[in-house]
């Protein structure tokens, strides 16, 4: 979980690409292998980052609409990981939306 522990720090020092870049290998580790429920877990993670990234550089619409509600689909995903794995996703998943909410 070192991975998600370097997501979640870039997040919190709002370096949202280099927080997407951390998280895209294991996202396509897990399309490779055809775990389709943690890949699409990982997926929706990264367009968090990327939707602020994208609001930031003034491309708000596709932001607000498109990445913003990919980024809302770990929803119906998180479930899939163990207890201590989904603790540590609640905490970046209120840290991302917290994150997006300063900046909308």
């Amino acid at each position: 979980m070192e991975h998600i522990k370097k997501f979640k720090e870039l997040i919190e020092k709002e370096q949202f690409v280099k927080a997407h870049e951390i998280l895209e290998p294991f996202w396509l580790e897990y399309k490779k292998i055809g775990d389709k429920q943690k890949a699409s877990f990982y997926k929706a993670l990264i367009n968090g980052p990327t939707s602020i990234a994208l609001i930031l550089k003034n491309r708000s619409t596709r932001a607000k609409t498109i990445t913003w509600e990919a980024f809302k689909r770990y929803e119906g995903q998180i479930d899939t990981f163990s207890k201590n794995e989904k603790e540590l996703f609640l905490e970046v998943i209120k840290l991302i939306e917290q994150k997006h909410s300063e900046v909308i």
